[in-house]
């Protein structure tokens, strides 16, 4: 899914085996990207979504 709206923050709430629930907040460094879920399958780390940008500007 895509929109115009750009994510600059997310919270990651951790709920753990004595049913506490820990919460973290973090920013997206200035030019990060978050993926979906269904493309980050593909893309184990940065390296590997660059590579594949890259082959597809080079192809463009």
């Amino acid at each position: 899914m895509t929109t115009d709206l750009e994510v600059t923050h997310d919270v990651v709430k951790i709920e753990k085996q004595d049913g506490s629930i820990e919460v973290h907040h973090f920013t997206l460094a200035d030019g990060s990207v978050m993926l979906d879920s269904d493309v980050k399958q593909h893309f184990p780390n940065s390296e590997s979504v660059n590579k594949a940008l890259r082959s597809l500007i080079a192809n463009a």
